[in-house]
Order: C-alpha cells, then sequence, then structure tokens
C-alpha cells in the first residue's frame, strides 16, 4: 500500500512538472507588471500557463491582438485564412491587421518560438496602425554591441522599440536579437506600449484626424453629379488595418436609365485646416464600360455628407433606401399657388402607383373667389439629393381649361409642409 501510495504522489508529482498542466507563478521582478497586464486585459490563458516558458509565435499573435484591441477600442476582425497550419482565429486577425506574416505564403508555424526582433517588428506595426499620431521611423540609433546581428528588415523596428523604453538589453550592451522572449517577459512588452501610449503620439493632429474619421465610419446613400446626370450613390465608410476606406457604389436613380451599375475603392482621410473629408479614388470593383474614377471631397453636418468639387454629391447616414424620401412624401395636402399674378386653391395630392410616384394637382378657386378657371391634370415626382427637394411635372391633363398650361413644382418640405418659390410659387400643408 505503501509503495503504491509513494507511486501515485510521484505520477503526480511529474504530471505538476509538464508544461501546461498548472498555473506558474511569475517571477518576482515580473509579478507586479504582470498582475497590472492582467487587471487590464493584457494576458491569455496560454501565455499563463508558464510564465517563464519561451513564448511561440502563435501565443504572441494573440497577444498582441489584445494590445490592438485595448489601444483602438476596437474588435480585430479575421480576413481570409491564407495557413494551412492553423486555424486560430488570433492569428487570422493578425495577418488580416498587417501584424504578422506567415514564413511563407501558406505555412504560419504557430509552435515555432519567436524572437526579440521579430516581436519588435510586430510591436512597432502594431503600434503604426493602432495609434494616430505615432512615427515608428522617429528613433535614435542604437548602440548595441552586436547591432551587426540585427536583420536589416528588423533594424527600424528594434531601434524604435528600444528607444522608447519599450524593449531593453540583456546585458553586456547586447540586443540578442535572435534570442528568445518568455511569456512574462512578452506580457511586460504590451503592457508598457498600453500604458505609455501618449508618450508615443508625435503628431497630435493626426489624433484629431482619427477621431474625425471614426466620426464618418458607416453607410451613406444619395445621389451624386457625374457627366451622365444625377445618379444614385451608396457610399461606406470603414477602417481596415488600421486604415480608413470607403467603397463607392453607383447606379441610376428610380425611373431614370442615365448611369450603369458599377463601384470602386477609396481611401478617406481629414484635412483639419478646412475641416474636410477627402476620397481618393483607388481601384476598381465593378467597372462599367467607359467610366472613370472620380474623388470626393466634403464636409459633415449631423448625418448628411456634401460637398461640391471635384464632384457633387449629397449623401445621408440616415437613409436606408432612396425611395425612402418619397415615401415620405406620399399625402394630401391643401394650400396655394400662384397662376401669373393670381393666388389659386390647390389640392395636391401625392401617391404611389405600381413603383412609381405620381400626383394629382387639383387647381380651384378659392373660397369668394371666381376670377380663375378649375383643372387638374397628372404629375410625375422625383427627389433629387443634391438639393434636398422634390420635384413634380405636369404630364397629362384630366380637367384642362381653355389655354391653360402645366405648373410645375420644386420645393422641399419640412414638418408636413410642401414649399416652393421657382418655377411656380406653392405652399400646401399635408392634410390629417
Amino acid at each position: 500500500m505503501r509503495r503504491l501510495t509513494a507511486t501515485i504522489f510521484a505520477l503526480l508529482l511529474c504530471l505538476a512538472l509538464l508544461p501546461g498542466t498548472a498555473l506558474a507563478a511569475p517571477s518576482s521582478w515580473a509579478e507586479e507588471e504582470v498582475n497590472a497586464a492582467a487587471q487590464v486585459g493584457l494576458t491569455t490563458p496560454a501565455v499563463t500557463q508558464n510564465y517563464q516558458a519561451n513564448i511561440t509565435r502563435e501565443q504572441f499573435c494573440e497577444l498582441v491582438v489584445k494590445l490592438y484591441e485595448k489601444l483602438t477600442g476596437e474588435a480585430a476582425q479575421a480576413g481570409a485564412n491564407p495557413f494551412s497550419d492553423t486555424a486560430n482565429p488570433e492569428i487570422v486577425k493578425a495577418y488580416t491587421l498587417g501584424i504578422v506574416k506567415g514564413l511563407s505564403d501558406n505555412v504560419f508555424a504557430p509552435g515555432s518560438p519567436i524572437n526579440r526582433q521579430e516581436i519588435c517588428v510586430m510591436l512597432s506595426r502594431c503600434i503604426d496602425i493602432a495609434i494616430p499620431g505615432s512615427n515608428v521611423s522617429a528613433y535614435r540609433d542604437n548602440d548595441f554591441t552586436d547591432k551587426a546581428s540585427i536583420a536589416v528588415w528588423a533594424s527600424e523596428a528594434v531601434n524604435y522599440i528600444f528607444d522608447n523604453s519599450i524593449i531593453r538589453g540583456v546585458g553586456g550592451g547586447r540586443m540578442d536579437p535572435l534570442g528568445g522572449t518568455t511569456c512574462e517577459q512578452a506580457i511586460l512588452l504590451v503592457y508598457r506600449i498600453y500604458v505609455n501610449q501618449q508618450n508615443l503620439v508625435t503628431d497630435p493632429s493626426a489624433v484629431e484626424a482619427d477621431q474625425a474619421l471614426r466620426k464618418l465610419m458607416g453607410t451613406y446613400m444619395g445621389a451624386y453629379l457625374p457627366v451622365q446626370g444625377e445618379s444614385a450613390l451608396t457610399l461606406r465608410v470603414y477602417k481596415e488595418s488600421g486604415k480608413y476606406r470607403a467603397d463607392f457604389a453607383f447606379t441610376s436613380l428610380p425611373g431614370r436609365t442615365n448611369c450603369k451599375t458599377g463601384s470602386y475603392s477609396m481611401d478617406v482621410a481629414y484635412d483639419g485646416l478646412s475641416k474636410t473629408y477627402v476620397f481618393t479614388s483607388d481601384e476598381w470593383i465593378e467597372k462599367p464600360e467607359g467610366y472613370k474614377l472620380l474623388d470626393l471631397r466634403g464636409t459633415l453636418e449631423g448625418d448628411v455628407l456634401s460637398g461640391a468639387a471635384p464632384t457633387a454629391f449629397r449623401i445621408s447616414r440616415a437613409v436606408t433606401d432612396i425611395r425612402q424620401k418619397l415615401d415620405e412624401a406620399v399625402g394630401v395636402y391643401e394650400g396655394t399657388y400662384v397662376n401669373n399674378t393670381a393666388t389659386v386653391g390647390l389640392t395636391l395630392t401625392i401617391a404611389k402607383d405600381q413603383g412609381e410616384y405620381r400626383a394629382l394637382f387639383d387647381f380651384h378657386n378659392l373660397p369668394g373667389q371666381s376670377s380663375s378657371k378649375e383643372g387638374k391634370y397628372y404629375m410625375h415626382v422625383d427627389y433629387s439629393y443634391m438639393n434636398d427637394t422634390y420635384t413634380l411635372k405636369g404630364y397629362e391633363w384630366i380637367d384642362r381649361p381653355d389655354r391653360y398650361s402645366y405648373a410645375n413644382l420644386v420645393g422641399t418640405i419640412t414638418d408636413g409642409i410642401f414649399s416652393g418659390s421657382s418655377p411656380t410659387k406653392f405652399q400646401v400643408t399635408r392634410e390629417g
């Protein structure tokens, strides 16, 4: 019985010493910062299993994605996975962000160790995309005694990370670029970046620009004015790998055939001096024959983004479909319009008929008035995002007085009042 008990005890002792079978404690010199990192969510289960073990490529990817999300306040997104030897979404997120690359096009080697110069490169990339106003090309050259061992592709990152006191030498003036990094050391590196992120900002104007661009993100719908004439525009603004981008998709407005359907991507920037957003066309997604890329520049007021040059456009974040504005106009309105010099009574009925929007223009004498003739006709109803106006054009008489012509309307609707002054002065109020 004693022999069996001793055997079981020895077996349990061996299991306890195997990596990953129990939570190891951080070293005394690292304990305070490791605990602080854990408090803000900058550790992972994998790196806390054995603090003194060298961190792997997979484990560091998980850690640096945590850092990115803490710095930006955004959840990292995973794109397509190019690797055949891992399905870990955190690795794919780091790859999608541009923080890490594979050993080849489809090999990542998740369980392989990561050396110190590789860590410097990954941290430098993370800072570059996650901290607006940082400049990873601004640094003082290091004076490591083994600087000749630092790879050319890692030299700038090593200099930057060392110059900002994120990583330190290993003693004797050495960097040891090919040496390993323990899990607790890696935790300290990401934590130092997190707590000192403000000190890494060298261009405050870039912080203002990032805040403005964050405010812009979303999907907008409306119209723009190419050579083909006013056309429907959907613009989706998003952030990808630390950069602001937009997808520009166009087609004809409802009831028109002047514009083909197509789309392209754009780079998005903010001009702090003019307080304008700058959209620079990049590449086609779907290109109609004969079409050219267009750029935009505009301002955001509330939920409306608009501009006049180089391309006139007006789009709204609040509108989900261009027909919604036409739906909002449907109803019966009572009021007046000016026919030559006389003010005449008007009943205007706007309705949706088999997908098209039409109006009945019914004019009549006002109470106590007998000088005007009476009649009615149908009108086409259209909406322009460019100037937020409705256009009603007569096309078929129902009851036509002798020598009368159509009185077309162009106006806006505010709080149920539809009004305009040119080409016809009118004001009608929605009933009910």
